[in-house]
């Protein structure tokens, strides 16, 4: 964000800085604007506590085809006020996790005859993501949508934001754990925070 501006004895515009990191001065012709302001602040976001969000309104303007998610809104509640975690993140995470409700895992898969379904990717290894995602969901009795949704917000919640041993409470500390680097993270790709 740009809080100030001056011009130098030679000409030059200088913009003063409000960066994620610090402040500081550069030189404008050293500098490229964009029009994303504030991309990526959201991983800092802390992420306990319920925003009472309008199921209508989300299901309208949010999940409105967004595959499977789409008329959800009042599972990602029902799980965010029952664990306390913010509804906005759960539905981002959602999102992001099962390509806007269309990956194999949200729509569903057979474990052992029975269809389950993992809307956040829990459980999904690099190595082998469909079936070990399947075989959580499956352990865990998500058999429908809305069961996915309720049960990865409890796992998300005691595992990690409201975990009083690694109060992982932001995105940002979700994924570089800053207490404890390279421990207990819970995505593999090193832009997921921003993301």
């Amino acid at each position: 964000f740009i809080i100030n501006q001056a011009e130098d004895s030679s000409g030059y515009t200088w913009y003063r800085l409000l960066t994620t990191y610090r402040v500081g001065w550069v030189r404008g012709d050293l500098l490229t604007q964009t029009s994303k302001k504030g991309e990526g602040i959201f991983q800092f976001l802390k992420l306990s506590g319920t925003t009472h969000i309008n199921p209508v309104e989300v299901n309208e303007k949010i999940l409105k085809e967004q595959g499977i998610l789409e008329g959800k809104a009042e599972a990602f509640i029902a799980g965010a006020e029952q664990y306390n975690i913010n509804e906005f993140f759960l539905i981002s995470l959602a999102l992001h996790e099962s390509g806007n409700g269309s990956s194999e895992l949200a729509t569903g898969v057979k474990v052992n005859g029975q269809t389950v379904y993992n809307m956040y990717g829990i459980g999904a290894d690099d190595d082998d993501p469909i079936n070990k995602g399947a075989q959580y969901a499956y352990d865990h009795g998500w058999t429908t949508p809305e069961l996915a949704i309720i049960g990865g917000a409890e796992f998300v919640s005691n595992g990690y934001i409201n975990n009083p041993n690694h109060q992982q409470d932001t995105i940002y500390k979700m994924r570089w754990n800053p207490a404890n680097p390279g421990v207990h993270q819970y995505a593999t790709d090193i832009g997921w925070a921003s993301k």
